[in-house]
């Protein structure tokens, strides 16, 4: 006898969003351009490289750039790489370090570690409670550095980061500004502008478009040093034959989500609505991303109740949710900003966060409460919990 497998609802676009139709279409377009390589002069050549500039545009719509300024990566990790090791080996002052904060990505804080490693000076700015770093202690810890590198939209909660301000102090210390911007763009407006920033990274597999393509936008007055020094692509910027039909695909996933934008925003906070209902009366539990945060992120816990448990319990039953950033959660480890944000690690490894999208329909979020109800109840059972008090979601400021 064989049984019906439960429709998978996915609830993890944190870590990666669903490919949009647009940009299979525009993937599956590009590869019937025929054989060749965007930098040759020959005419199928020239067919390539012009599909590739004109996706190009479209990325740089998105974020408000010049084409110019947009360097085609292989994602937001080797985008953070190149910026803030570019703009470290452009500086010519010797030894002047790095700055970077506890809400930064797992990728800024491993390359900070291994800087560190190198000799780089290295400072790590703390958040508060509600988890985002403060301004001034930015500007503090500037002076004397030659690159601060910050991540405007923190994965785990959600939380927004005063990065505009930050970046104001970082850059009147004389310090570059990198900004990670991978989880807020689409989701919200965000340019070099508006983020004071100097370079800007972003991911085509966070939008909808595939994985394996980013991009760094460097501001026109911005010298970066290639750290592989080699290749004339990208400006000379990043070597590397381009990838035509990838850079298609996420040119169209940029162009659909900058154009429904604010109607994305007003959905994932409808659909993420019954949750936030459950959560507020459901025993031990606690919303603990402020309202000011993503539109589309839940961190929850439930007293209790480790993450992990809820997460394979209700992987079991075709829900995709996640306890962590995917970068990090290989490793089996409580996020960092949470311990940083001064929790303990047993309540920290009750974070379950939950993340929406273009797929998401609110009938996959109410199939999620249902779950957790039945869910919550057996782990607690599990794990011999007889008391769950009447802890609710956290003050947002």
């Amino acid at each position: 006898m064989s049984t019906t497998p439960a429709r998978e609802r996915y609830l993890d676009h944190n870590a990666s969003a669903p490919l949009l139709p647009e940009a299979r279409e525009a993937l599956l377009r590009s590869l019937e351009l025929g054989p060749g390589n965007p930098s040759s002069a020959h005419a199928a050549g020239r067919r390539l490289r012009s599909a590739l500039e004109c996706a190009r545009e479209e990325i740089a719509e998105l974020v408000g750039a010049d084409p110019r300024q947009v360097v085609l990566t292989s994602g937001t990790t080797e985008s953070n790489v190149l910026g803030v090791r570019g703009a470290l080996g452009a500086h010519p002052g010797p030894g002047r370090g790095l700055v970077t904060t506890a809400a930064a990505h797992a990728s800024l804080r491993q390359l900070a570690d291994r800087l560190a490693l190198e000799g780089v000076p290295v400072q790590e700015v703390g958040v508060s409670p509600t988890f985002r770093h403060d301004p001034d202690d930015i500007g503090r810890a500037a002076r004397g550095a030659a690159v601060v590198a910050l991540t405007l939209a923190e994965s785990v909660t959600g939380t927004l980061q005063p990065v505009t301000e930050s970046a104001a102090r970082a850059r009147a210390a004389g310090a570059r500004v990198h900004v990670d911007a991978a989880q807020a763009v689409g989701r919200l407006p965000v340019s070099l502008a508006s983020t004071g920033a100097d370079l800007l990274a972003i991911s085509s597999h966070k939008i909808g478009g595939p994985a394996g393509i980013g991009a760094l936008i460097v501001a026109n007055d911005v010298p970066i040093a290639s750290p592989a020094g080699l290749g004339a692509q990208e400006r000379g910027r990043r070597p590397g034959t381009e990838s035509v039909a990838l850079a298609a695909a996420f040119g169209a996933a940029a162009r659909v989500v900058a154009a429904r934008r604010d109607e994305s925003a007003r959905h994932t906070r409808d659909v993420l609505a019954p949750l936030r209902d459950y959560v507020d009366v459901a025993p031990g539990a606690a919303w603990c991303t402020p309202r000011d945060a993503l539109p589309n992120t839940a961190l929850i816990t439930f007293a209790g109740c480790p993450g992990e448990a809820i997460l394979a319990a209700l992987d079991g039953r075709g829900i995709r949710v996640s306890t962590g950033s995917a970068c990090a959660s290989g490793a089996r480890t409580a996020p960092h900003v949470l311990l940083a944000a001064g929790w303990t690690a047993a309540r920290a490894s009750e974070a379950v966060r939950v993340s929406v999208g273009w797929s998401t329909q609110r009938e996959d979020v109410t199939a999620l409460v249902g779950a957790l109800r039945d869910v919550t109840a057996t782990v607690r059972g599990a794990f011999a919990v007889a008391d769950v008090g009447p802890e609710k979601s956290l003050p947002n400021p």
